[in-house]
């Protein structure tokens, strides 16, 4: 469990709590990077060594370029410069795994999946969630979006498998579906770690629908889906569930075991009302890293600073924000 003290400010300071609080298993809260920061601006390594002694985790919402609001066009004419933050901010953060959520493929902005894997260097597993017709093999969905002139969207985790090997992934569409033409879809990837640790499981989604009652149930199948598919070593479940913390969406993933890690960190992710321009604070959470047998030693918001346009405009990533988590690894014994 989080045990953070009341007094400590998290205002343009790393937050060592670990030191200010006590005990081993406490957690920093890390002031996430400046949109135009150099890797000095964090205190956690900025070049992680060659044998892995930490799994550096990010989750991202990358809000799609497609919107549901014909008035709003910002989210796709914004897109590409977004990727163009996240993507910098990634290589400066060098995690380990990625996860995002809404990553499309559309006409107007192509494949974010093939874009991200090439300029991050990282092993891609992907599985779409939206076109998802039932009774259809996932080349016949993709043949449709095509043929129609659908965007596609869907679930992505990148790997550095030069240091965490893929030993193999596991998709799944969950129901209850939120249109006929989709629903959520979960993705689950094994990863191969250090002796120390053995296989690594690792869940993501995004939950979705017009509310609670769905997702909560939604959450249900995917809580079903992790504990069959999960081993006897760590695991790391990942996504934007769309409800806050104390919600059935959020026990769905406790009954079977997970630990909230972010419940006590006051760490906010949701949501901004546009990505252009000053935004108010964000004031709740609907992003989750939630584990077992594994707990953090840092969390951060990611993210989620705007950056100054040449005109002096203000631009947001996401009308999210990220989540990073810095995971221990123990040394192996020597004899």
């Amino acid at each position: 469990m989080l045990r953070l003290c009341a007094a400590v400010a998290l205002i343009g300071v790393v937050v060592a709590i670990a030191s200010a609080c006590g005990g081993d298993d406490d957690i920093t809260i890390i002031t996430p990077i400046p949109a135009n920061a150099s890797p000095s601006a964090t205190t956690v390594t900025a070049n992680p060594p060659p044998d892995p002694m930490e799994f550096r985790v990010v989750l991202l919402n990358l809000l799609s370029p497609v919107s549901l609001d014909a008035t709003d066009t910002s989210p796709s004419d914004t897109f590409d410069e977004r990727l163009r933050i996240a993507i910098d901010q990634l290589k400066e953060f060098k995690p380990d795994l990625i996860a995002l959520n809404e990553v499309t493929k559309t006409a107007a902005h192509g494949s974010v999946k093939d874009r991200l894997a090439v300029e991050l260097k990282m092993e891609a597993v992907y599985v779409p969630a939206k076109p998802w017709i039932p009774g259809q093999t996932r080349d016949q969905n993709a043949e449709f979006a095509q043929k129609y002139g659908l965007a596609e969207e869907g679930e992505l985790i990148l790997i550095r498998s030069d240091r965490f090997p893929v030993l193999g992934y596991e998709q799944k569409w969950l129901n209850p579906r939120d249109s006929e033409l989709g629903g959520p879809a979960a993705l689950h990837v094994r990863l191969k770690g250090p002796d120390a640790l053995g296989e690594i499981d690792i869940f993501l989604s995004q939950l979705s629908g017009g509310d609670s009652r769905i997702r909560s149930l939604q959450a249900a199948d995917f809580a079903k889906f992790i504990k069959a598919e999960k081993g006897s070593g760590p695991s790391i479940v990942l996504g934007d569930f769309g409800d806050p913390a104390g919600s059935a969406t959020q026990k769905a993933f406790v009954d079977i075991g997970m630990s909230d890690v972010l419940e006590q960190s006051g760490l906010n992710t949701c949501c901004r009302p546009s990505v252009l321009g000053p935004q108010p604070e964000l004031v709740s959470r609907t992003d989750y890293v939630m584990t077992s047998q594994w707990a953090p030693t840092a969390l951060s918001v990611f993210v989620a600073e705007p950056k100054k346009r040449e005109d002096g405009t203000l631009l947001y990533a996401s009308d999210h924000n990220g989540l990073a988590a810095i995971f221990p690894i123990a040394p192996k014994n020597n004899p």
